[in-house]
C-alpha cells in the first residue's frame, strides 16, 4: 500500500515547478460571533529557483461572516510533515512554538501572527513534506476577569519532494 501512494504521488503529484506551494485563507473555525482563518505553505530548495527550506502558517480572524476582518487575539504554530514509508503515514518531523499576535487589516488584506520555519531540508529523509498550520483566536469570557478559551483548528499544505539541504 504504501508503494502504491508514494507512485501516486509521484506520478498524480508531480514537483512543484516554483517550489513551494501555500494554500488560500481557509476557514478552520465558524462561531456566532467569529471566524477563524488559517494558511499554510510549505517551500523547498531548488537550484536556479528563488527558494529555500521553509515552512509557514498563518493566523486571522473575521467576524461570523468569514469575510469582514476582526480584531482578536490570535496564535500561530506549525508542524512539518513528511510521508513516512516504514509508518506508512504522515508523521511530525519539525515543529515550533506558538507565536502570539493581534489580528487585523492593512491595504493588503488581513493580517495576523506568522509562523515560520526553517525546517533544514530532508531532516527526516528525502520525500515528501507538508506543512500543518494551526490558528487560534482567543475568545473572552466577559463573565470571568481574563478567563476566556483558545479555537481555531488546522489546514495542512500541498505536498513537496524534498532532497536537497542546501
Amino acid at each position: 500500500m504504501a508503494a502504491l501512494f508514494t507512485l501516486v504521488l509521484t506520478v498524480v503529484l508531480p514537483q512543484s515547478a516554483q517550489a513551494w506551494s501555500f494554500t488560500g485563507i481557509v476557514k478552520v473555525k465558524q462561531a456566532a460571533t467569529y471566524c477563524v482563518g488559517d494558511q499554510a505553505g510549505i517551500d523547498h530548495l531548488t537550484p536556479g529557483l528563488f527558494s529555500g527550506n521553509l515552512a509557514y502558517g498563518d493566523a486571522y480572524a473575521f467576524e461570523a461572516d468569514c469575510v469582514t476582518p476582526k480584531v482578536m487575539q490570535a496564535r500561530s504554530r506549525l508542524d512539518v510533515r513528511f510521508w513516512s514509508e516504514a509508518q506508512n503515514a504522515w508523521i511530525t518531523c519539525r515543529s515550533t512554538g506558538w507565536t502570539y499576535g493581534t489580528t487585523g487589516h492593512d491595504m493588503w488584506g488581513p493580517t495576523g501572527p506568522a509562523s515560520l520555519l526553517s525546517y533544514g531540508g530532508p531532516v527526516c529523509g528525502v520525500g515528501w513534506y507538508a506543512t500543518r498550520a494551526y490558528a487560534e483566536v482567543w475568545v473572552p469570557n466577559i463573565l470571568i476577569v481574563g478567563g476566556g478559551f483558545w479555537s481555531g483548528g488546522s489546514t495542512t499544505s500541498a505536498y513537496e519532494w524534498v532532497e536537497t539541504s542546501g
